[in-house]
């Protein structure tokens, strides 16, 4: 299992070029349809640094969010201190 591990990621790490192309080239379309991926994305490693309790707390808050469609909006913004 570890050996077929190993294999996979030798070939994701080469194509990494062209899915990052890709990824910049839906940008446009992402904007037009509000779906703002790399947006959510951000946001999701941002909460990453948020102690346990609170990082519940905006899953669930974003799952809230995602159920109220757009009626509801979250964000997550790193302050420095």
């Amino acid at each position: 299992m570890m050996f077929m591990c190993v294999q996979m990621t030798k070939p994701v790490q080469e194509h990494l070029g062209m899915m990052f192309m890709c990824v910049q080239a839906t940008k446009p379309v992402q904007e037009h349809l509000g779906m703002l991926f790399d947006e959510r994305r951000h946001q999701q490693r941002t909460a990453l640094y948020l102690p346990s309790p609170l990082y519940v707390l905006y899953v669930q808050a974003t799952a809230y969010a995602e159920a109220c469609g757009k009626f509801c909006t979250l964000s997550c913004k790193r302050l420095l201190i």
